[in-house]
């Protein structure tokens, strides 16, 4: 039972994450701002409407066949309508950005069973720039981030996050302190020259 005492399912903390590299430092977990959720909740609010409207017409409707009819049909709308609101909050909590000391990584859950995940090393930055559109952007802070690279992918958004003049000026401390620190801008990474 002792080797078991040491064994978790879970990360170390709430700054580690899979395929973390040994010397790598967490500076960042992001995610999208409450608003891009409060919007989605307020499409939701508005849907689930027409269903408690049917549930209440159903009451003073004629036949029993009638009642049993839009009942079964409300049921189905709800189902889905509950569907959605799972669906909405676990893309929320599982769309996640990671900035650390040698790289940006973009985990984008694209289905229920289906995740992409691109990671772009610090040394590959060309250009960070920041998107701010709309009065509700501007008031609440928050916007879209592009990182603009050399690889074949040439930007890198990370979509309605918070604080992003923020971000990217981390980002660029970032890439700075790694520029410092590896000064030919090349990382070795398990006998791999990633430039």
């Amino acid at each position: 039972m002792k080797d078991f005492a040491n064994f978790s399912i879970f990360q170390k903390t709430k700054y580690s994450f899979e395929g973390q590299l040994p010397d790598e430092k967490t500076l960042k977990v992001i995610r999208m701002h409450w608003f891009a959720l409060a919007s989605e909740g307020l499409m939701l609010f508005f849907a689930v409407l027409p269903l408690l409207g049917l549930l209440i017409a159903a009451s003073y409707m004629p036949t029993v066949e009638l009642v049993n009819f839009t009942l079964f049909i409300v049921s189905m709308f709800f189902l889905y309508w509950w569907y959605w609101l799972f669906f909405t909050a676990t893309m929320y909590y599982l769309n996640v950005w990671i900035i650390t000391d040698h790289r940006i990584i973009s985990s984008q859950q694209v289905g229920l069973f289906r995740r992409n995940v691109a990671e772009l090393y610090l040394a590959k930055i060309q250009d960070v720039s920041v998107n701010v559109e709309g009065f509700f952007q501007t008031f609440l802070d928050f916007g879209d981030l592009e990182v603009q690279s050399a690889a074949a992918e040439k930007k890198f958004r990370l979509r309605s996050i918070e604080n992003p003049i923020e971000i990217k000026e981390l980002v660029m401390k970032a890439y700075n302190d790694f520029l410092r620190t590896h000064p030919k801008g090349v990382e070795e990474k398990a006998n791999v020259y990633i430039l």
